[in-house]
């Protein structure tokens, strides 16, 4: 017997991801609602599964932490026993038929598995019933209306990486302008042939402005486009990752209050391979 529950629970979410010829850019807001209330402004909804492999969260926060938890053991335990990683389509198909067997319970689980194997970046969208599919370019959420509309005008594969994170960035930061049930922080990942990275933490409000000051704004809040330098503002953002090895780094290692990008210590380990031991 089902009991419902006394009230409805709205929650929403900003997540996306787009596979580029360098790698997946993931990009997030970090903002937990429950109804009108702001659970927590600075969550985590990108975690990580191993040294390749990274996933969204989108849905209830229990059955995604719970579910990619179940998924995490699963990869750990053929990767000892086959001695390599599954592939992300492999992962993908995985959780799926895992999630299908519980299609009944009233799961609301929706991920976008960003990785890197043989095949190169890849990027799958699993959903609680079952549901599996690939793709270059996913949004997923109650802001992902939004997010796509900024993604559509500007995406292509062979978008350099300063153009590519500037425009994740730009995507999480408007939808949540738009979006109510999406705030925070934009966190930005980078899933490369070395393994994931964590580039920034930023403010959604910071963002926003700086994307408006960048590209100039009428009364009406319509935000213009110059046709020829539409990228030439993100130079120098671009600039700081010339040259710049891959690092894996922990999310622990994030400074919430600091919207600057912040040097990484080089790890041997992935830091969740840790708490499996």
């Amino acid at each position: 017997m089902t009991v419902p529950p006394p009230f409805s629970l709205s929650h929403g979410t900003t997540t996306l991801a787009f596979r580029c010829s360098h790698g997946v850019v993931v990009a997030a807001d970090t903002r937990s609602s429950c109804g009108s209330l702001i659970c927590d402004p600075a969550s985590r909804k990108v975690i990580t599964l191993h040294r390749h492999l990274i996933a969204t969260t989108s849905g209830t926060s229990a059955d995604c932490a719970a579910w990619l938890r179940i998924l995490r053991c699963s990869l750990r335990l053929r990767h000892l026993h086959e001695g390599q990683q599954p592939s992300v389509a492999g992962t993908a198909k995985l959780l799926a038929r895992l999630l299908h067997g519980c299609h009944s319970k009233d799961l609301c689980v929706a991920t976008l598995l960003c990785g890197w194997d043989h095949t190169g970046p890849r990027l799958h969208y699993v959903y609680s019933d079952g549901t599996c599919f690939s793709g270059d370019v996913f949004s997923v959420g109650s802001g992902s209306p939004y997010a796509y509309a900024v993604l559509d005008g500007a995406y292509r594969y062979d978008l350099p990486v300063a153009e590519a994170f500037a425009l994740a960035r730009q995507a999480v930061a408007h939808a949540a302008h738009r979006d109510a049930y999406s705030g925070g922080n934009v966190d930005l990942y980078h899933v490369q042939q070395s393994g994931w990275v964590c580039v920034s933490r930023e403010d959604v409000g910071r963002v926003y402005q700086d994307r408006l000051h960048q590209y100039g704004a009428d009364g009406n809040g319509s935000v213009h486009y110059p046709s020829e330098s539409l990228w030439a503002s993100v130079n120098q953002y671009g600039a700081a990752f010339a040259g710049l090895k891959p690092r894996i780094c922990s999310t622990d290692q994030l400074n919430p209050t600091e919207n600057r990008m912040l040097p990484r210590i080089n790890q041997a380990q992935p830091p969740h391979l840790n708490d499996l031991k």
